[in-house]
């Protein structure tokens, strides 16, 4: 659009994100010229403040009853606790009828024992709200 020197614009735009993150504009780019190109000039106004948006998907709260339902009947047998993978409590040596899944590989390569990994037992009960982050945008 091109405009004369008294006129004035307002200028909206939407627009639709792909991805979450923080995305900074520091200023903008203006041309002027004739609407021929042939005394086209351009030049970068940067704001005192660049405008910063910061996009990230809303939160919503979910019922997780029926994700730890499952977990939950499964370990009846251990009165409610549960293995914690992520929480490594000791190694033991190897002993017939163990998961091959618990042998502790970088033991094994760098000394040539075979250990098992042992993990902390967790109440998956106290677990039994949550938030769950939506991947999208409103």
């Amino acid at each position: 659009m091109w405009l004369l020197w008294q006129q004035e614009i307002t200028w909206e735009q939407e627009v639709t994100a792909v991805r979450r993150g923080i995305w900074s504009l520091p200023g903008v780019g203006l041309q002027a010229g004739d609407g021929f190109g042939l005394s086209a000039t351009e030049d970068w106004k940067a704001f005192e403040v660049p405008v910063r948006l910061v996009i990230a998907p809303r939160l919503e709260q979910r019922d997780v009853s029926p994700f730890l339902k499952v977990s939950q009947e499964a370990i009846a047998g251990n009165r409610g606790q549960m293995e914690d993978i992520t929480i490594l409590k000791s190694s033991r040596p190897y002993q017939p009828g163990d998961p091959v899944k618990r042998i502790n590989w970088r033991m094994l390569a760098r000394s040539g024992q075979v250990l098992v990994n042992q993990y902390e037992q967790v109440m998956p009960g106290c677990t039994a709200s949550c938030w769950i982050w939506i991947p999208f945008i409103t």
